[in-house]
């Protein structure tokens, strides 16, 4: 019994470990901002066909086929920036999956969800440094005077500042609750500070 437990133990500890491995290296190898990302995803998928790397194939004609799908369904050929924001509903869809097959105990299933993440952040532009959005977000709270005098609307007023910061900032170079998150923090420490003795 105590054999099984630390087993399971040990391959959540590893999942853990791999999901967060993958995601500081899902950026690795990206798209430039020009770049045809239809194109480039048939084209992988080709390659990786040839290289009879049936995941990869697999992952690429998924995400093919939902945009051949928006396609019928706008009656129009999706951008570029529009294939991306399907990537980012796919990868979303994945860590919740791999969160949910974690905590079922699903061990194996969590970790093909997780080795999903980075076939599919290839086609997403380079993220912005965290060092950089902070700034901006600074910039932006500043700039445009965003006060939070009631600390209960912390959430409300980062809201404001962060659609300020997606009128200078491409949604697809951002995790977006990383943004959220460091907006209310700076705006909660602009309250902290003001209120200070």
């Amino acid at each position: 019994m105590f054999a099984r437990a630390a087993a399971r133990s040990s391959r959540s500890l590893r999942t853990s470990t791999l999901c967060r491995t993958q995601l500081q290296n899902a950026r690795q190898y990206t798209v430039t901002a020009d770049e045809d990302v239809r194109a480039k995803l048939t084209e992988d998928m080709k390659a990786a066909m040839k290289a009879k790397d049936t995941t990869k194939t697999t992952i690429i004609r998924s995400t093919l086929a939902e945009v051949y799908a928006a396609d019928k369904k706008t009656q129009s050929t999706l951008s570029t920036s529009a294939i991306q924001a399907l990537i980012v509903k796919g990868i979303a869809r994945r860590k919740e999956a791999a969160k949910l097959y974690q905590t079922g105990n699903r061990i194996e299933l969590a970790e093909k969800e997780i080795l999903e993440i980075p076939v599919l952040t290839a086609y997403l532009p380079p993220q912005l440094p965290k060092e950089e959005v902070d700034r901006i977000l600074q910039e932006v709270i500043t700039t445009s005077e965003i006060m939070l005098r009631d600390p209960t609307r912390a959430k409300d007023i980062a809201s404001i500042a962060m659609k300020k910061f997606f009128e200078k900032v491409d949604k697809m170079t951002v995790d977006k609750s990383y943004v959220r998150k460091r907006a209310v923090q700076i705006l909660e420490a602009q309250v902290a500070k003001a209120t200070a003795p």
